[in-house]
């Protein structure tokens, strides 16, 4: 999510075996540059839809329960100072860990969810076929 001066904010979708997100989603690894070299890597439609010049950038892998790679935080542009320090590195693992832990428990829930969905769908069919049967054995005591 990009934030401008006005406040408004917006969604850039970003592809991730591409650019530096796309780096870090396939090495699983940091990464932190500032380098107008690396940068030139970084991608550009990022930079056309938000209507920023991208001078830093840190994206941080949040991983699955695998250890696999389900996502990437990514920030762009450190307000204070010309890059992204260590310690903004720290925070940002943090909170990737945290964002992990919520997925899985959200997932965990979905899955909970349908799980009950699917026992209730089975136990109206079970009650459908029983009212079924009951009422043909009915029919057949009648005839």
């Amino acid at each position: 999510q990009t934030q401008s001066k006005n406040e408004k904010r917006e969604w850039v979708n970003i592809v991730l075996d591409r650019g530096l997100v796309g780096k870090c989603a396939t090495s699983g690894k940091v990464v932190n540059t500032s380098d107008r070299g690396v940068l030139r890597r970084h991608n550009s439609s990022y930079d056309s839809v938000s209507n920023v010049h991208v001078k830093s950038v840190l994206c941080t892998p949040i991983f699955g329960r695998n250890k696999e790679v389900i996502g990437v935080l990514h920030l762009v542009n450190k307000q204070t100072g010309s890059k992204f320090t260590p310690d903004d590195e720290h925070i940002l693992a943090s909170m990737a860990t945290h964002l992990s832990v919520a997925l899985l428990k959200l997932s965990a829930a979905t899955e909970n969810i349908k799980l009950e969905q699917t026992q209730d769908s089975k136990n109206e069919i079970l009650d459908a076929l029983k009212s079924s049967y009951e009422s043909y054995n009915l029919q057949k005591l009648e005839a």
